[in-house]
Parts: C-alpha cells; structure tokens; sequence
C-alpha cells in the first residue's frame, strides 16, 4: 500500500482520544523524528468512512490498517480528549479517555492505526471512531471513548514530519469533504463586531465568524478552557489555519494554537458596503433622529420600500430593492407587516440592495435590536452593516463595519422569527446609520429570501 508522504494536508478537529488520564509516560518517548514501525497497511481512512453509517455505532471486523498524520493538538487546550488525524483524502476523528496527548502524538506526527476492534459512530455528526457503545445522561446511545490501556493496541507512533503542507481553500471551498482535514483559509478576516471581543468568553465557548471580501461566511469555535481563550480577536485581513469540523449538521472550524492565524494585512470589507460597488441607486430621502421604533405599520403590500427617513438602495442597474410585505392569516388573525429581500425569480446577474435606517444621534448610548426571518435558505445572505461617516447619500464614500447579530439561518423554518439580541454601540459615536444588506444571485441559484421587522435603535 502507497504511503501518502508525498502530500500531507492537515486536519483538526476537537475529539476525544487517548487516556484516562494525561499521558506523559505511556508511550516510549520517541527521537525527535522518530522510526516509522514495521507495519504494512492495507486501507485508507476512506475505506474506515465506508462503514460509517450515521446515527448509528458499528464495530470494525475488518482487519483494516491504514497510516496517518496527527493534524490537531491538545497542547493549547482547545482540543479535549480528541485527536484527529488525515491522510491524501480524508480525515477521521478518535474519542480517546486522555488528555496531554501532545505528549506522545503531536501535530504532524505520522501514526499507523489499526482498526478493527474500534467502533465508528459519529459525534453530534462528526465521525469519530472510539471503543464501543455507551449511553448519554439521556439514556440514548454514544460511542465511548478508547480507554487509555487499549490506546497502544490500535495507534502507532512513527515518524515526525512537520514540513507537510497545508491545503489553502477560501471559504466558498470548504465543504464536507474537508470534515476532520487542517486546511488554510486565505484571504480572510473577522467581521468587525467581532474584533470587539475576545476570541471565547470567560464562562464558555465562544463562537467567531470570519468573513472573505465576497460576503462569505463561516464560523470559528474556540473553547474557553483553551489557554488563548482571552485572547483579543485580530482586526486585520490574512489567513488562520484550523482543522474543519462538524456540529449537528453545520460546518465550524477549531484553531489548535492561536498563532496559526496570520493576520497582519489591512481589511477588505468595511467600505463601501465591503468594496464591491461604487455607484448606488439610492430610493428616499435620509433624516436625523433621536431613536428608531420601526414597525413597519404604514407600509403598502408589494411595494419597494418607501419609509420616512429610511434608504433602500440598489448597486445593481435595475436591480432589485428591498420590498414591503403584509402576510394575512388565511384563517383570520393579525396580519404581520415587514420588509424583505429575495433573488427568487430574479434574472439580473446579482442582487444587491441596502435598507438604511434613518441617522441616529448619540448613537454610543443606544443599543440596536431586531428581528429576522428566512425562506427558502440557500446561503447567508443577510448582514447587519453600521457607519459613522455616512453623509445621507453617498454610500460608496461611507465606510460601512459589519456587527455582530444573530440572524435566521438554515437551522431555522421559513419563516420563523429569529431576534437579533441586544447589539452595543458602545464602541461608535456621534450619528449612526444601520443598514441591513442583502446579496444574491437569480442566474447562480442564490435566491433565498430575508425578511426584517421590529428595528429598534433607542
């Protein structure tokens, strides 16, 4: 069987894999870079995913042997009883009873795993492979952890190889294949509400988006028991390095070290709505208030968005713009009133369109809430944008900072209300503008709707 040194991607992921205990003494320490065991393999990692069958928990019978190479580490604390490992083409995760496997099983190091005898099931959807089948604090089933007596019967240590090279992919890239695989993200950057806290909160995990120059998101989960957890997060454009994983269904990606993001280039989105459009269509006329208590009681149905003192803008010529809805009960009932976006039917190559609130005076001392729905989701569409230098007309000129709000998404119905949290401006002043922008494409597919009610600035 054909060793995959020839090209070593990277792969982490949180999981739980080794002992009971830490293991500073389990494992001979090796040299520095090691032997490789005399071991012949027989299979891939690909052919261990074969026998995965999700929700479920099946023993390995087969005789299966396949080589590795360690992509996290539990050195930082970031990874907890977890070691995730990957060759040419795939990765797999082991729930191991140990914590310190740094020790014996470092990034990078080469290891042979002989499988048969594990268990492969999945944890919260990400395949794991442990040594059987245990029950939650719930009575329903989950694959356990491999005791640390049995840990130097499946995994062997051989060589180190730290000059393996890193898959690069922009967000747009990563996709289930990259499961339990360390990957370089280029060309990214936090989003600008989140450059105002630390990379995890104090009592729990903290969850971070990083954002591309095209709108493209994804989520970074870093556990505050990590030893960087109070670490700021960094305000510039560059790359991170992570190991891609999977929680009920949708992608996050786990830093092992906080060094492994590389940020040291100016940013790319904060002006002119992220720096994809230079001439705006804009509808209205902006005015200054004091407060902004919108909901959206005057509206006609089926009309493009005309409040007093509210914009609604388009980059696209003749593109499509924010639009005012009544949806009435069949049954009878209050009828809901509100604004939405949507690509759906649309047959200009992009949609792109900003509803702008009225400018807020001391907008410091406000706090912004709001809420959201989708249908028909295809992709994030919807965010949540803030400017202080904007004059009331030129949106191109004005430099525009994402926030950070929780928004309706795929895990939620069409639909469904989704409240945004309570948004601090505490870190902006003078006049404020808040403006919702929405990003699609008719002709690409990108055609989920985004609705918005309740805007409240006060």
């Amino acid at each position: 069987m054909k060793k995959f040194f020839s090209y070593l991607p990277i792969f982490l992921l949180g999981f739980g894999l080794f002992f009971s205990g830490c293991i500073d003494d389990k494992f001979d320490a090796p040299p520095i870079d090691g032997e490789d065991p005399d071991i012949t393999t027989n299979a891939t990692i690909a052919d261990v995913l074969a026998l995965w069958q999700p929700g479920n928990i099946v023993e390995i019978t087969d005789d299966l042997i396949f080589d590795a190479i360690v992509v996290s580490s539990d050195e930082a604390g970031n990874f907890y009883k977890s070691l995730v490992v990957e060759d040419e083409d795939s990765g797999i995760r082991f729930s191991i009873n140990a914590s310190g496997l740094y020790n014996n099983v470092p990034q990078f190091r080469h290891v042979y795993v002989k499988a048969k005898g594990l268990y492969i099931g999945d944890y919260h959807d990400l395949p794991t492979l442990g040594a059987g089948v245990g029950t939650n604090s719930q009575g329903n089933p989950i694959i356990e952890r491999i005791p640390a007596n049995l840990v130097a019967e499946h995994i062997f240590k051989g060589k180190k190889n730290r000059d393996s090279p890193i898959r690069e992919k922009s967000i747009a890239e990563v996709t289930l294949s990259d499961v339990n695989r360390l990957i370089r993200l280029t060309d990214v950057e936090f989003i600008a509400g989140d450059t105002l806290k630390t990379i995890a909160g104090a009592t729990s995990a903290g969850s971070r988006k990083l954002t591309d120059c095209l709108g493209n998101t994804i989520d970074i989960r870093t556990s505050n028991y990590a030893n960087f957890a109070d670490a700021q997060v960094p305000s510039k454009h560059g790359t991170v390095d992570v190991v891609v994983g999977i929680y009920n269904g949708g992608l996050q990606l786990a830093l092992n070290y906080f060094e492994d993001i590389n940020m040291t280039e100016d940013r790319c989105t904060g002006g002119s709505s992220g720096g994809t459009c230079d001439t705006w269509t804009v509808l209205g006329t902006s005015t200054t208030v004091a407060s902004v208590d919108e909901k959206f009681d005057n509206i006609t149905n089926n009309e493009d968005l005309n409040e007093s003192g509210w914009l609604n803008a388009t980059c696209v010529n003749g593109g499509r713009v924010w639009r005012e809805k009544i949806f009435t009960p069949s049954g009878g009932g209050a009828s809901s009133k509100y604004i939405k976006a949507s690509a759906f039917l649309d047959n200009t190559p992009k949609m792109h369109t900003l509803a702008i609130t009225p400018g807020v005076t001391n907008i410091g001392s406000k706090t912004l809430t709001f809420k959201s729905a989708q249908n028909n989701y295809t992709q994030d569409n919807l965010r949540v944008l803030i400017s202080t230098d904007f004059d009331g007309s030129d949106i191109a000129a004005a430099t525009w900072t994402e926030l950070s709000a929780t928004l309706a998404g795929s895990a939620n119905s069409n639909y469904e209300w989704v409240s945004s949290g309570n948004i601090s401006l505490s870190a902006y002043s003078g006049t404020g503008y808040i403006a919702f922008e929405y990003k699609g494409s008719g002709p690409d597919g990108n055609t989920g709707g985004f609705s918005i009610d309740d805007v409240k600035i006060q």
